[in-house]
């Protein structure tokens, strides 16, 4: 093999995404809440740096919250330039993340989720009963050894992670089966929900 040939596939990754994240970072996408309905619950979707997770209500006063990543960066930490790098073009694998916690009770709900950000989204319930099925079942499937990282849990997903598809992607897709809809390129967690004079 020449000299030079196993560091060009990284060094020109690397390149790639020293250029694309600032373009990312700038864009926001909208979350446009669906219609009042009478049996509405909350869901709650946060921001946890640069990565989008949902919560959804399991049970009287419990929630279980999901989120999707890239199985070596996400699940098993290791977290550099390199490794993001890899994730976002070259994955390996992916993984959905699941931590159970209870209802909030306060209007603090960026202190209750040790996010951020936390934003609450009012939704037909059930459709969010739905999707936690969905979403069980979908955890129920996975392969391999569980990773746990305090309360947060992973497991392999046979999804594939991407510069396309990634946690805020797959978050936006979640909203959308909640009949939210979605508006601007989810590559990055700068999401805002809209007001009511925006529906």
């Amino acid at each position: 093999m020449p000299k030079g040939t196993q560091t060009k596939k990284p060094t020109r990754t690397l390149l790639i995404l020293l250029v694309t994240i600032p373009l990312l970072q700038a864009c926001t996408w909208t979350i446009i809440p669906p219609e009042p309905t009478a049996d509405p619950t909350t869901v709650y979707i946060s921001v946890y740096g640069r990565h989008t997770r949902l919560a959804l209500p399991d049970g009287p006063g419990q929630l279980v919250e999901y989120g999707f990543g890239d199985w070596r960066y996400y699940a098993e930490a290791e977290r550099n330039l390199f490794t993001g790098a890899q994730a976002l073009f070259f994955s390996s694998g992916a993984t959905l993340s699941r931590r159970e916690l209870a209802d909030p009770n306060t209007a603090e709900l960026s202190r209750h989720f040790f996010s951020n950000r936390t934003e609450a989204i009012e939704v037909p319930g059930d459709l969010a009963s739905q999707l936690h099925e969905d979403l069980l079942l979908a955890w129920e499937a996975g392969e391999g050894e569980d990773i746990r990282q305090g309360s947060l849990v992973f497991r392999q997903s046979p999804q594939r992670y991407s510069l396309f598809h990634n946690s805020n992607h797959q978050t936006a897709f979640w909203l959308e089966q909640l009949q939210c809809e979605v508006r601007g390129a989810p590559f990055w967690s700068n999401f805002r929900v809209a007001s009511p004079a925006e529906q």
